[in-house]
């Protein structure tokens, strides 16, 4: 039974969409304008959001609204943004926001992942992965899909040795890249702990 609410926006021909944020609804009106949209809507009185955090939002609310197309859009926008930015703290808050229950990200979920596998030994000889590692810590979702794009990786692969944590009572098992420095830190996917190469290679398996 439609509420007094919903009768009223009949009547009016006014639809009111309290529960999304005024900027993502505007680049959803103006992909339907126009077949695209900004990623750096402004709105006045409203704070600005990153441009990669964005582009989540536009995915959430395109599946909301059954407009596959523009899903696809801000899917393909995000990995531009990620694969460019994936050494910024946005990309560990986007990949927070991906990894939170619920949402449909599947998509989205990919391109973290594979983004963060790939650019692992960087993101630890550098230590800039640092908030990274704090955000995939406190969402099992994301660690675990970590972890198996890691396990996926071939024993064979240049440059890398499947280890086991050097923690006492931790079992699990990742590829470590052995071009990084002995002290380097490595952080596991199981305990959420972090080991030098030297640690995880004593236990080569």
């Amino acid at each position: 039974m439609a509420s007094e609410a919903d009768l009223q926006e009949a009547q009016q021909g006014i639809i009111t969409l309290e529960e999304d944020n005024p900027l993502v609804i505007a680049a959803m009106l103006s992909y339907m304008y126009t077949c695209d949209y900004s990623e750096e809507v402004k709105v006045d009185g409203m704070e600005d959001m990153m441009p990669i955090l964005f582009n989540v939002h536009v995915h959430v609310l395109a599946d909301k609204y059954d407009m596959p197309d523009l899903a696809e859009m801000a899917a393909k926008k995000f990995k531009e943004r990620a694969e460019k930015e994936w050494k910024d703290a946005s990309f560990a808050d986007a990949a927070a926001l991906v990894f939170m229950a619920g949402l449909p990200t599947a998509p989205l979920r990919e391109v973290v992942v594979a983004i963060a596998v790939a650019h692992a030994g960087e993101l630890n000889k550098d230590m800039v992965d640092l908030h990274f590692h704090k955000v995939a810590s406190s969402i099992p979702a994301l660690g675990l899909a970590l972890w198996r794009k890691q396990s996926a990786v071939t024993v064979h692969a240049s440059g890398l040795q499947l280890c086991e944590c050097a923690f006492r009572h931790c079992t699990t098992r990742m590829y470590v890249d052995l071009s990084l420095e002995k002290e380097a830190p490595v952080w596991c996917s199981g305990c959420k702990r972090t080991n030098t190469v030297r640690e995880w290679t004593q236990y080569k398996v």
